[in-house]
Parts: C-alpha cells; structure tokens; sequence
C-alpha cells in the first residue's frame, strides 16, 4: 500500500544476493519482499530494504533487487497514465562494486521479463 495515498501497488520483485553468512532459501526470499511490501511503503524504499535485509540479516556479499511495480494511486489521478509501471533499482555491496556481476543481474532480469511478456 502507497504511504502517500493509501491505496495499492503491486507487480514483480527480482532478487539476487552472494552469499556471505549464510544460504536463504528461496521461499524466505519472497516472503522477505511480502514482509516488507505489507506494510504502508514506498518503492523506492522497499527495493533499498531488501537488499539492506539481505546484506544484514543474512550477512550478504552483494544484493540487488529490481522492483517493477503498477500503482494504483497514478491511474486513480489520470486515466492515460492507468496500467503504468514503474522500475527502481537498488544495489549493494558486490553489485555496487562490480559492473559485470551487475549487468549480468540485469540481463537475467530482462530476459524473464520477456518471456512474462509472451
């Protein structure tokens, strides 16, 4: 739900992190973005707080998180922006430092979203 406005966003979160500490499983990767998407939010700050969960509470080299988002509250002002979507990205550790680990981050992600598209 949108701090500003009240009303809901949802769509797609892309997750990566190396490993430091320890492994996470998968399931406790998407419950991480529920968590956190289940309070009153803002996705800029939500795509930055999973990575900082990441890299705190499970001692993460390196974490990215790309957030794809449709808001309901943009539609609800202007019907030709309804259905719009919105991408933040956030990095640390790792990902910051290295361009490569980044970009390759990146194209896993584009290339899931093309086959969403088809």
């Amino acid at each position: 739900v949108c701090a500003h406005h009240l009303l809901p966003f949802y769509g797609m979160a892309h997750v990566a992190y190396l490993p430091g500490g320890q492994l996470v499983g998968l399931s406790r990767l998407a419950a991480l973005v529920d968590c956190l998407a289940c309070r009153l939010q803002i996705q800029e700050q939500l795509s930055e707080q999973v990575c900082e969960a990441l890299m705190e509470g499970a001692g993460a080299r390196g974490a990215a998180c790309v957030l794809r988002a449709t808001h309901d509250c943009v539609g609800a002002r202007k019907v030709q922006y309804s259905g719009s979507q919105v991408q933040t990205f956030a990095y640390r550790g790792a990902f910051v430092d290295d361009q490569m680990l980044r970009n390759e981050f990146l194209q896993l992600v584009q290339a899931r979203e093309s086959l969403e598209d088809e």
